[in-house]
């Protein structure tokens, strides 16, 4: 799976912690799903909330260089 953020595509690897033998439950399968359905929204979301906390904070990053 690939997700983008600023113009970047990047593959990820889902990783779940559970039993080896474990199925997974409809809730994950759920969440998963409605995930991969909104996963632009998602990411526009915390693409501009990346920006704004940035521009809250450049400028203690720019004094400390």
């Amino acid at each position: 799976m690939a997700i983008g953020m600023f113009n970047v595509e990047k593959k990820i690897l889902l990783s779940v912690d559970a039993h080896e033998e474990a199925d997974f439950s409809n809730t994950q399968r759920d969440a998963f799903h409605n995930f991969i359905q909104d996963v632009n929204h998602i990411m526009s979301h915390v693409e501009n909330e990346v920006y704004e906390y940035y521009k809250e904070n450049v400028h203690e990053y720019r004094l400390n260089c």
